[in-house]
């Protein structure tokens, strides 16, 4: 096996996935050029989906200044906007190292992610696709972390050998892929992002992951600094953004549904529940975010076999 000095020349790929970014991106390559594993060793790619703002001339005028300190960069500036999941795959379908840590424009490293995932993968070379924990930040600002994840209710997940978390997951999911340091040849495997879920990258990749055998794994450190910002699935003017709600309805019917067991088949009604808790809304309100609005959602949610099995559990 490789020591860890050995594994430390070793060249990573970091692939920083962009699209409006203009504003956080370059706090996100900073984090990447000051890492403590060696830039040197870096291999960056980076795949931006169209963006209308500057973001591309900013990331382009940061490299004129550091792309010298890289193993090697490759830049996409995609001129149509294909979706998060495309995006993804462009950086990773690029990647010539074995392993890829994937981050958002608008995240940030902390300073000994790679050489932290580094070290945990040589101690323990089994390990095919590695999460950490998370600091969440707003404001702009790293000293205003407010939570950090995945919470201990949640790391029991990566306990669970491949099967049973691929069980779990179609029961449950949270938010853990900010933190995914993956091996090349695992994303080959299973097909890379399936494109056709435009905004959602993460749940569908997990699933196939899971589903064909390769257990995710946990490291107990924080490695990456999570933006909370306004995203395609919150905002405070608009009840919901459609599209979004409409591909995790999609989702659920081509990734989950199909391998619910015969106790499990309730699921599929309560998720239709909760589909049209946000669809007729948005239809009689015009997409508008008010007491109304937000009054019917909670409504008919509350017809949802989850939700009433809350209410009953409350009078026991």
């Amino acid at each position: 096996m490789m020591d860890v000095n050995q594994k430390k020349n070793e060249v990573v790929t970091v692939a920083v996935i962009t699209y409006h970014s203009a504003a956080t991106v370059l706090e996100t390559l900073e984090s990447i050029l000051t890492q403590s594993y060696g830039s040197k060793n870096i291999e960056l790619i980076i795949s931006d989906d169209g963006s209308k703002d500057n973001t591309v001339q900013r990331i382009e005028n940061w490299l004129l200044k550091h792309q010298s300190s890289f193993y090697c960069v490759k830049f996409f500036a995609n001129e149509i906007n294909g979706g998060v999941s495309k995006n993804c795959n462009v950086a990773w379908k690029a990647a010539t190292s074995k392993w890829i840590k994937t981050i958002a424009g608008d995240d940030i490293l902390c300073d000994i992610c790679i050489e932290e995932n580094m070290l945990f993968i040589t101690k323990n070379p089994d390990v095919k696709v590695l999460f950490s924990k998370m600091n969440h930040f707003k404001n702009g600002s790293l000293d205003a972390v407010f939570d950090v994840t995945p919470h201990k209710e949640n790391t029991s997940l990566f306990e669970l050998p491949a099967d049973e978390q691929f069980r779990a997951l179609i029961k449950m999911s949270f938010n853990f892929a900010p933190t995914s340091f993956i091996k090349k040849d695992i994303l080959q495997s299973v097909g890379f992002c399936c494109e056709e879920y435009i905004y959602i990258e993460d749940l569908p990749l997990w699933l196939k992951m899971t589903r064909y055998g390769h257990k995710l794994c946990f490291m107990d450190k924080v490695t990456v600094h999570y933006r909370l910002s306004d995203s395609l699935s919150n905002s405070l003017s608009r009840l919901i953004n459609i599209n979004f709600i409409e591909q995790v309805h999609l989702v659920h019917k081509k990734e989950i549904w199909p391998y619910l067991r015969m106790h499990e088949k309730w699921r599929v009604f309560d998720k239709y529940v909760e589909y049209y808790s946000w669809l007729v809304p948005y239809k009689i309100f015009n997409n508008k975010r008010n007491v109304a609005s937000l009054s019917l959602h909670y409504m008919i949610s509350c017809f949802r076999p989850t939700s009433l099995s809350k209410i009953m559990n409350r009078f026991k």
